[in-house]
């Protein structure tokens, strides 16, 4: 059983003769217009066991007969009454919940402070009090603690239904539109926030980014300072319901929309708007944006109590020894950032980016995240992204050439852009992609393998020549790697039959 101990600095120091496991709530006495519902949570499981720090918590009471500000709770209980209500001030107090606490403590927890996350039903008996909107709810990480808090904690969590939309894109001397459908339903248990756009140089895959970030934003007319992208493009198909657009590139030839410092004139945007990329706000390639992006996310990250996903994602990104200073302050991440290789400077801008701006239901585009990437790294980055995307409920469109991306996606989530002629067409993979053999997509998805490089057809034909299997594999120092040895083997029992 949970013991509860309430102390204030003023009235009654913090008690030490205490029943383990000892939660302790430190009275803030901080005034929201007129209530004092502010708590201090800590625990400590054991006497000899360290005490974790959970966060802010308020605890609301409420009464049909008067407004009651100041939360009547005894000094010591181990369950408050009907008449009281908590809710965690941010979405880390409920990580810290599913984190540091075995899952029995954290459940008896949740029910002895009567937590309205893990009981929405009990919302409705406390949302018509002032109390509610003035105190419990009065900051933004509340609210997003309330709304996400029981990802972390094992509760039901309302989800809108997945975005799925047709899109199109006309580019000048096209015989045909570009016409893609993109669908996030989710399929079993496969992994399903990300759609993947793959097609050889020239499809037009970096266009339609571009173009979708311009409809989704609602740039319909220009300024005249502003880039104007080729072509037309329209949502012909559905409403997509996003909170934020995030648009990544970290090429050079990006051409997402960059927001102006100044307001838009009169304009009404669909979507708040994020440009992280190497383009400052005149649109110029600017090597230095890479760390003016990163100081910006670590910001963001900080103020919107993140750093502790942050820490996690780097500590798997650049190894806990650089990423615990690297993520502690500016000084110590200004040197360890000079020191790093390329891909580690983009791969944790990148997880910065993602980290500080999303919000609950973006969409991120990203356009080639392969750039400046080792293959390792690039299958961790996908992985670090599919798990955010989950956290935050989100989702991201993805403009690659890279089979070591299509190798993570299942075939139903990727579209395959070819070009013919002046005309691209756009549809789904003609094999399973997800966990296939990089070789095969590299030849059925991008077609890069043509019949007179291929070295299925060398084999052919050095077999069609009377070579024996014995002849061709002396030919190699090392010996023919494992592929080509069953390849060869099936080719010279053909011709023996």
């Amino acid at each position: 059983m949970l013991h509860f101990y309430v102390y204030r600095p003023s009235r009654r120091r913090k008690p030490s003769n205490v029943k383990y496991p000892a939660v302790y709530l430190f009275d803030d006495n901080w005034n929201d217009y007129g209530y004092y519902t502010l708590f201090k949570a800590s625990i400590k499981l054991h006497a000899d066991a360290d005490e974790i720090e959970l966060g802010e918590v308020k605890i609301l009471e409420i009464s049909d007969e008067d407004v009651i500000y100041t939360p009547r709770i005894e000094d010591e209980f181990t369950t408050l009454a009907p008449r009281f209500c908590s809710l965690g001030q941010s979405v880390r107090y409920y990580r810290h919940l599913r984190d540091d606490l075995p899952v029995g403590v954290r459940k008896e927890y949740l029910k002895s402070l009567r937590d309205i996350v893990s009981r929405p039903k009990q919302q409705a008996k406390f949302e018509a009090h002032s109390g509610f909107e003035k105190s419990l709810l009065r900051n933004s990480g509340a609210r997003d603690g309330l709304r996400r808090g029981g990802h972390y904690v094992g509760y039901p969590v309302h989800e809108l239904d997945p975005p799925s939309f047709h899109f199109e894109m006309t580019l000048p001397n096209s015989t045909a539109p570009h016409e893609i459908h993109l669908d996030f339903a989710p399929h079993v248990e496969l992994p399903n926030r990300i759609n993947l756009l793959i097609g050889r140089n020239g499809t037009g895959k970096t266009q339609l980014l571009a173009h979708l970030a311009q409809s989704l934003y609602g740039l319909d007319k220009w300024d005249d300072d502003e880039k104007e992208l080729l072509g037309t493009a329209k949502i012909s198909e559905g409403d997509p319901e996003f909170s934020k657009i995030i648009t990544i590139s970290y090429s050079a030839f990006d051409q997402f929309p960059i927001p102006k410092p100044k307001p838009f004139r009169g304009r009404k945007m669909r979507f708040d708007y994020k440009y992280c990329g190497l383009r400052n706000a005149e649109g110029a390639i600017d090597v230095r944006e890479l760390k003016t992006m990163l100081d910006g996310a670590m910001k963001s990250i900080i103020s919107e109590d993140r750093l502790d996903i942050f820490q996690r994602l780097a500590d798997r990104l650049l190894g806990p020894k650089i990423a615990e200073p690297f993520a502690a302050d500016k000084a110590s991440r200004d040197q360890i950032f000079a020191l790093l290789s390329a891909g580690q400077r983009f791969i944790i801008s990148v997880a910065a980016d993602v980290v500080g701006f999303i919000e609950e239901r973006s969409i991120l585009l990203f356009d080639e995240p392969e750039t400046h990437l080792h293959p390792g790294l690039l299958s961790t980055l996908i992985a670090i992204l599919d798990e955010i995307l989950r956290e935050f409920q989100s989702f991201a469109v993805i403009a690659t050439h890279s089979p070591i991306l299509l190798q993570q996606v299942p075939r139903r989530y990727v579209r395959v852009l070819r070009r013919r002629g002046s005309r691209t067409s756009i549809g789904l993979p003609n094999i399973e992609t997800f966990g296939e053999d990089l070789g095969e997509l590299t030849r059925h998805i991008l077609d890069l393998a043509e019949p007179e490089q291929d070295f299925h057809s060398v084999l052919d034909r050095l077999v069609d020549r009377g070579m024996t299997a014995g002849q061709i594999q002396a030919m190699f120092e090392r010996g023919l790697p494992l592929p080509a040895q069953i390849y060869l083997e099936s080719l010279t029992v053909e011709a023996d039959e």
